[in-house]
């Protein structure tokens, strides 16, 4: 999967190869649950693993074409009202076929503390990132403690992955390749997610892009967008494509998704147009390395303590 912040080891790859049911998942707590995305986020231990493991579940999306059927012939679905008022009646029904459509689920194993805290529900903080913040405290910070990459480099040298790819770019300065985000189900063109990721290692966010970098950016404008257009049959005019700051893991990728998706991390304080990126590069090719940069911090991630927040 292309999951982001995911570390590349033999454990995973052993569980994930003999994993065939869920059954032996044991709840440790709730992390966290979002009722808007419908979405569960579970801490726990997989029976036979010691380490413990971050399980996310999600309801998957209702199907349009078959959605007439939930209504036919069907006496065996017990429905409890909730109330009546007028008009207005709500019910709560309960499908023979368990949830109906079915519960993506995401298994991170193992994960570490910092993918833990990526999932709780904890105090935030806004933060006012100036170059020379991200000099003195977030770039050592982060070269001491990031998120491993080996997920990245498996991808980029498919060892893992390849048969996800959508498209791919070979050139090592302009070249990227796309693939669809964890957080989609691959079909349903509503909540189209997918992930660019570049082949220049050498970049780690926003900070780091500087004018030299404009053919590249435009390079992924344009060829995702394209592919993802005949594809998926979604005009470029329905994507919004963006960069994460601060992204989750120092490689720098792109964002793309249908417009109409409330996708994770597209709210003020998070999200960077790729268009307006491209806009700023032209007009200062070092517009990144001077700018301050505003982003929200959970009080538990360790960049916050760096930062002297509290």
């Amino acid at each position: 999967m292309a999951a982001e912040g995911q570390e590349g080891s033999a454990e995973v790859r052993t569980l994930h190869d003999d994993l065939t049911h869920i059954g032996g998942f044991s709840v440790t707590r709730v992390l966290n649950e979002d009722v808007r995305s419908k979405s569960i986020f579970l801490e726990g231990t997989f029976e036979g693993q010691e380490k413990p493991a971050v399980v996310i579940l999600q309801k998957k999306p209702f199907p349009r074409d078959e959605i007439a059927s939930y209504f036919r012939h069907r006496s065996d679905v017990l429905v409890e009202k909730t109330f009546v008022n007028d008009i207005y009646g709500q019910y709560v029904s309960y499908p023979d076929d368990i949830c109906f459509t079915g519960v993506q689920t995401t298994i991170i194993h193992p994960a570490t503390e910092k993918h833990i805290a990526k999932y709780e529900v904890h105090k935030s903080f806004f933060v006012e990132e100036t170059p020379e913040i991200y000099r003195d405290i977030v770039l050592p910070h982060l070269q001491e403690r990031g998120f491993s990459l080996q997920w990245v480099s498996n991808i980029l040298d498919h060892t893992a992955e390849a048969e996800r790819i959508v498209f791919e770019d070979s050139d090592p300065e302009k070249g990227f390749i796309l693939l669809p985000d964890l957080k989609w189900d691959g079909t349903t063109l509503q909540t189209l997610y997918l992930l660019v990721i570049v082949r220049d290692t050498g970049i780690r966010s926003l900070r780091d892009l500087r004018g030299k970098h404009i053919p590249l950016l435009e390079n992924i404008l344009s060829k995702a967008s394209e592919t993802i257009s005949e594809k998926y049959g979604l005009p470029r005019n329905c994507q919004i494509a963006y960069f994460h700051y601060r992204p989750t893991f120092e490689h720098l990728h792109v964002h793309i998704k249908a417009i109409g998706f409330d996708a994770p991390g597209t709210q003020v304080g998070r999200a960077h147009l790729l268009t307006d990126v491209i806009t700023n590069l032209k007009a200062s090719s070092d517009y990144y390395a001077g700018a301050t940069l505003g982003y929200t911090l959970s009080e538990v991630d360790s960049l916050a303590s760096a930062l002297g927040l509290h």
